[in-house]
């Protein structure tokens, strides 16, 4: 590698060498200062391993911060970001050289022709980038960009600065051009060249120089300005990216509080009411929030009039952060140690000072804005955790209509005043086995609450039944000895609750044979004495996303690992494999298709219900507008379905409108609780006898029945 002199010292000579160094080095000192400062602080939250799965991580930052795949997905700001990062990442380089001719060198390759070509062509797309910016902010002012913590005129000033960078770019390589007779030529600085070539040569030098020192003084400005300003995410989002959830952790799961029983005999914190007492990777959401606002957009609480906007979530818990750091970082150098409960406790709480409990409790948890957040921000998580906190911590700083949930989870490990042993009467007449009377059944239906004891989904119940029967499936149920999987009281924050639940049905399922981590230990076993026999191949399939997703993802937690499918994928095989034979073109229903939110964003299942419907339906399903993972929710997740609505517009009711604006005249759905939740809707808005809400079970059960019939 070869460094050459540059034609034209920009410093003058050797005093201004020395300032110049001393200005470099001053401006990183500053900006290492408040770099560090932020890492002391994010050292204040709670211990999070995000440093496996390396390669994966490395694969999540070319996808997501070189290929810019997460902002790509809005497309007209998308394009302009992703021109904007490349520029500034090809502007950098370009500085970086300007720095090196300070001090007597210059780089090879981004000194040459070749990279200012390079550079000219980023020159003009960051410019109609940073346009369109500026006409977004200050003509557009969408209420996305609206944020309750920061003026959208701040936002201006980063662009103010990225165009300041751009002029002092060009106007120092055109007067490098005019005095060097283009010994550095790029085609930008020889068309702006050639209007200045009649100026004396040391005229050219002077101007060379003044250019030079405002492009030093400005990128130098920029990199002090930027971690102390609502832009820290330029720096801080690539780490959030690379840091996100990995297989490991999978979406669909809340984190578990370990040892919760020891936790509440010690008093330590089972919930979030205190910024510290989030984990670093949460606190670095807060760094990284672009501000976009896409969050807010397509959260169904905020779009219909809930006190809930996620994006301000993140940034108040950030802002409670950078109030509360410094008495944070005292209190913790005093104890040497995290920051105890009691030596916090002049610290404001974030759950009920900049956080109302009224924003955290019309939270669905329908995942919308996690999906489209650009940087991997998990909101719900944090929402659940301050849940955590108002109902294990707090005394009756929840919605009233939990309490009765609570106490008939705990009591009949069901939602409902509903003796749990009759969890297997509307199988009564179906000729459908228990478990325990045939404990070796390779298959078990996990019914679940709804299912089993709500009328109106035990038709669904019924209905899948039928479909397996058909199929020549054999399966069974546990009736009684299954309870619900605890999936209302974890996302309402009782988490003590959950795991009780949990436990039961793990300890269940295991006594069964399901569970493929024992399998797997005994297997282990059987082959250190020689009799090893091959594991069996245990299923459990489910009509509730709720119990699939807390089955799935959840219950590994807690030891419990398990091969479940959710009834829309099942169907699908069972089509597939051809073991169920659908009389095409039987549904002659203009049918729309709802994704669940706990089976669509949260598990990624949206092909196998769509491959179905369109097998027994007369023509292809009718998508709404927001569909697959921009669906939009029921309004019954997060524990909503035992709340009562009151706040502006019911999300149910939304929903169910945009059904019937798209023509069709019947819904499907695969969630117990969206059924629920849309029929409502469909019966508050008067269709009740125009627009039918059908399970996937439904639909496929009903063009069974009718080509048995026709065979007949």
């Amino acid at each position: 590698m070869v460094f050459t002199a540059p034609v034209i010292q920009p410093t003058g000579n050797i005093f201004g060498a020395i300032l110049f160094a001393i200005i470099l080095v001053g401006a990183w000192t500053v900006f290492g200062l408040r770099i560090s400062y932020l890492l002391r602080l994010l050292r204040l939250g709670q211990p999070e391993n995000r440093i496996n799965h390396i390669l994966k991580r490395i694969g999540f930052f070319l996808k997501g911060v070189l290929g810019q795949s997460g902002v790509l997905r809005n497309p007209v700001p998308g394009i302009a970001h992703f021109f904007t990062f490349w520029g500034f990442i090809i502007l950098q380089l370009g500085a970086l050289n300007l720095w090196a001719n300070g001090l007597g060198f210059s780089l090879p390759i981004v000194s040459s022709n070749a990279y200012g070509v390079v550079l000219d062509v980023f020159l003009v797309l960051v410019t109609a980038a940073i346009i369109e910016f500026a006409y977004r902010r200050a003509i557009l002012r969408p209420a996305a960009l609206e944020s309750k913590t920061h003026d959208w005129k701040e936002g201006m000033i980063i662009l103010g600065l990225i165009f300041l960078v751009i002029f002092t770019i060009v106007g120092t390589n055109t007067f490098d051009y005019v005095a060097t007779s283009g010994a550095f030529t790029s085609p930008i600085s020889a068309f702006f060249g050639q209007l200045f070539t009649g100026i004396p040569l040391q005229g050219a030098i002077v101007l060379y120089r003044a250019f030079w020192w405002m492009h030093i003084l400005i990128v130098l400005g920029f990199l002090i300005y930027v971690p102390n300003s609502k832009h820290l995410h330029l720096m801080a989002a690539p780490f959030n990216v690379f840091f996100q959830k990995t297989e490991e952790n999978p979406k669909g799961a809340l984190p578990i509080i370990p040892d919760i029983e020891g936790r509440f005999e010690r008093e330590e914190n089972v919930g979030v009411s205190k910024v510290n007492q989030f984990t670093w990777k949460q606190m670095l959401d807060g760094y990284a929030c672009t501000e976009c606002g896409r969050c807010n957009m397509v959260c169904p609480a905020n779009l219909t009039g809930k006190p809930l906007q996620p994006k301000e979530i993140i940034l108040e818990a950030k802002a409670q952060l950078f109030a509360d750091g410094n008495s944070l970082l005292k209190q913790s150098a005093m104890s040497n140690q995290k920051v105890s409960e009691e030596s916090n406790a002049d610290v404001l709480q974030l759950v009920g000072g900049r956080i109302s409990d009224a924003s955290l409790w019309s939270c669905t948890s329908c995942g919308a804005c996690v999906e489209i957040c650009p940087v991997n921000i998990d909101h719900v998580t944090k929402i659940v955790d301050m849940r955590r906190h108002l109902v294990m911590e707090e005394e009756g700083r929840f919605p009233k209509e939990i309490a009765p949930l609570y106490t008939n989870l705990e009591r009949n490990r069901n939602p409902w005043q509903i003796r749990n042993d009759t969890r297997a009467e509307w199988a009564k007449d179906m000729d459908i086995k228990l478990m325990s009377d045939d404990p070796d059944c390779s298959i078990l239906y996990w019914v679940g609450c709804m299912g089993s004891f709500d009328q109106r989904n035990r038709k669904v119940a019924t209905a899948f039944a039928k479909v397996l029967k058909a199929a020549n499936v054999d399966f069974a149920i546990l009736g009684p000895e299954e309870g619900c999987t605890g999936d209302p009281a974890r996302r309402t924050g009782n988490e003590y609750l959950w795991q009780t639940l949990a436990q039961q049905n793990i300890e269940t399922l295991d006594g069964y044979g399901f569970n493929k981590r024992v399998e797997a230990l005994n297997g282990a076993k059987a082959e250190k004495t020689d009799a090893a026999a091959p594991a069996k191949r245990r299923l459990i399939l489910t009509t509730c996303p709720h119990c699939f997703n807390t089955i799935k993802n959840e219950y590994p937690q807690l030891g419990g690992e398990y091969t479940i499918m959710h009834h829309t994928q099942y169907i699908n095989l069972l089509v597939m494999s051809g073991k169920l034979q659908l009389p095409a073109h039987f549904d002659k229903r203009a049918l729309t298709y709802h994704d669940p939110c706990y089976v669509g964003r949260w598990n990624d299942i949206y092909d196998e219900p769509r491959s179905v419907l369109n097998t027994v339906s007369d023509a292809p399903i009718t998508e709404m507008p927001r569909n697959k993972n921009r669906s939009f929710c029921c309004g019954g997740g997060g524990g909503q379905v035992w709340m009562e609505d009151k706040t502006g517009v019911r999300v149910n009711h939304t929903r169910v409108q945009e059904a019937l604006d798209t023509g069709a005249e019947a819904m499907a759905a695969a969630c117990p609780f969206c059924i629920t939740m849309f029929e409502d809707g469909v019966t508050a808005k008067g269709k009740a006898e125009d627009f039918k809400v059908d399970d996937l079970a439904e639909v496929v059960a009903r063009a069974l029945e009718s080509a048995s019939t026709s065979a007949v």
